[in-house]
């Protein structure tokens, strides 16, 4: 009896001091450092770019019909320190502020803080570590909000967070890597963010696909007319690049043609494809729009090592000579589905992206589809001059090489 007396006292002495120190941290949220001035440098940097992106974005937005002043998210500062596996395993967590979030004026859990008065953003609150609804920014996993699965539907939803009078609340972590040195330009705060939080706000609706095809089983013709969509895919961005609209016409009359002939190979494996091209490549094509707004170096094909290997065909060519490198073909999709958002801004109407909305927030629609729907001037090329123009007796040689590679790698 007498020991169990003694837990108990432990126990509440544990408790009280515990309650103490939680109340002495919500109080230090409302009265300590309430200024960007005395941010640390990580914090300043972040809110700097994170300003620009707001304010460049005000009258323009990112894609049509989702503005970053009205969705409701929470940042969440990672240490400097003790961060694992990509940075995806973060175990020290540093401030949270809330932007875009409602209702957060006279809550005792929230500070508003005092920006630069030529800052042009929605209001950032820091929050107290006691803030009620906002547990699952404490997880060291991950670094956004993902999705949850509806147990009746089976379908995709936001998760439900609520804070202040906003609910489906996203979070998102950065840290000094994202500002200073990430590990990829894609890994940078502002593109990394506007990437993420575009599949939870302006995607939320779309029909996806994970993207995972077998392309290990896949034979020489279908390499070979993936192999020939790259090569015009190359055209299509060296339209792009000079802003030649009749050259981009052009080539995206050729894609389509390629397109249906890769489709007769397998209308569910490349349906599948075209979808998670389109959620993913609008995705990064809005992550390559804040970055070039924000001063970052993201933009299509990131990871070629100089500019003349930014080309789609190269890519081709490092599989055939290395079929390790076969599984680039999923994440290749980033690149074309940016690519063709691209294309689009300059051949569609002004307002395609928010027609693609319409059409993609009640079924499946891809940007496939949207290329098809183009009215082109002139007879179309068949398949086989489109082969003839782009050397398709490489492309078929390339595609042998990639099928016995695998072969021999079984």
């Amino acid at each position: 009896m007498k020991k169990s007396k003694q837990w108990l006292k432990v126990f509440l002495i544990i408790f009280g001091a515990i309650v103490i120190v939680l109340a002495g941290l919500t109080i230090l949220n409302k009265t300590f450092h309430t200024s960007y001035k005395n941010m640390d440098k990580t914090d300043q940097a972040f809110f700097k770019q994170l300003n620009t992106l707001y304010s460049k974005t005000k009258n323009e937005p990112l894609w049509q019909g989702d503005d970053l002043a009205k969705n409701p998210v929470v940042f969440v500062r990672k240490g400097d320190h003790l961060n694992f596996s990509d940075n995806t395993v973060n175990l020290i967590r540093g401030n949270v502020y809330a932007v875009g979030v409602k209702g957060l004026e006279d809550k005792w859990y929230a500070e508003k803080i005092n920006l630069p008065d030529s800052y042009d953003m929605p209001d950032v609150y820091r929050l107290a570590v006691t803030t009620p609804g906002i547990w699952s920014t404490w997880s060291p996993l991950g670094n956004f909000s993902s999705f949850n699965t509806n147990e009746k539907t089976g379908k995709m939803e936001q998760t439900d967070m609520q804070v202040g009078d906003s609910s489906h609340v996203y979070y998102f972590k950065y840290g000094k890597s994202n500002i200073e040195n990430p590990a990829k330009a894609s890994q940078a705060a502002m593109p990394f963010f506007a990437h993420e939080s575009f599949h939870y706000f302006g995607q939320k609706d779309w029909s996806g696909s994970d993207g995972n095809i077998d392309v290990e089983s896949k034979d020489a013709e279908w390499y070979s007319l993936l192999g020939l969509q790259y090569s015009v895919l190359d055209t299509i961005m060296e339209s792009v690049k000079a802003k030649d609209t009749a050259g981009i016409s052009k080539a995206l009359s050729d894609y389509v043609v390629v397109s249906d002939a890769r489709r007769k190979l397998g209308s569910k494996d490349y349906q599948d494809e075209k979808k998670h091209e389109t959620i993913e490549g609008t995705a990064d094509y809005v992550g390559i729009k804040a970055s070039t707004i924000t001063g970052g170096k993201l933009q299509i094909l990131s990871g070629a090592k100089d500019e003349a290997h930014r080309r789609f065909s190269i890519l081709f060519e490092v599989i055939a000579n290395d079929p390790n490198f076969v599984s680039e073909i999923k994440w290749n999709r980033y690149d074309s589905g940016a690519l063709l958002s691209a294309a689009l801004d300059q051949v569609d109407t002004a307002n395609w992206q928010t027609e693609f909305n319409e059409k993609a927030n009640n079924g499946t629609y891809t940007l496939d589809d949207r290329i098809h729907e183009l009215k082109f001037s002139g007879k179309a090329n068949s398949l086989d001059e489109i082969k003839q123009n782009y050397d398709f007796n490489n492309i078929e040689a390339l595609s042998g090489k990639i099928v016995n590679g695998l072969k021999s790698e079984s």
